[in-house]
């Protein structure tokens, strides 16, 4: 089995390995597929088998105002700074995040939210899979036999789970 964990909060880790290219987050074994910040595809390297439900949302983040959970509608990506600009034009609401590639994941973290006085949380997600063999509640960890994806978080501001 081939894991790749993404990772959720202010500090997220997508482990797998590699870098950000044009609209996709690709790794030694995914291949995340992005557009307008929401992710589109999940797609195992080696097979090509997308692992991403179709017919559901898949922000990569989400933000709360008043209330009310906005996904991202635009996204912007400066490849000299390896960032990202999430749009949230309805909430009036932009999110910067920095990914960073290492040898075995790709970690996201948000920069800076603007104007920050307006955002009550940040929601990592969700992410959606086609995966249900194993399904980790506290360890954000669906596996199969052959592959796994999850999400782990990488500092205290972050909290697992979804926001009750």
């Amino acid at each position: 089995m081939r894991n790749v964990i993404l990772s959720a909060g202010l500090c997220v880790g997508l482990l797998a390995s590699g870098a950000l290219a044009e609209s996709a987050l690709k790794t030694k074994h995914l291949s995340i597929g992005l557009k307008d910040g929401a992710i589109v595809s999940l797609k195992a390297t080696a097979s090509g088998r997308d692992y991403l439900a179709a017919g559901q949302p898949a922000p990569l983040l989400q933000v709360r105002v008043a209330g009310a959970l906005h996904a991202p509608d635009g996204m912007d990506w400066d490849a000299k700074t390896e960032q990202m600009t999430l749009r949230f034009s309805k909430a009036g609401v932009e999110v910067v995040v920095a990914t960073k590639a290492k040898p075995t994941h790709v970690t996201l973290t948000v920069l800076s939210v603007t104007p920050k006085e307006k955002v009550e949380l940040i929601v990592w997600g969700p992410y959606p899979t086609t995966i249900n063999r194993t399904i980790g509640e506290m360890v954000g960890v669906v596996r199969d036999q052959t592959f796994g994806i999850g999400i782990q978080v990488l500092n205290p501001k972050t909290m697992g789970g979804y926001p009750t």
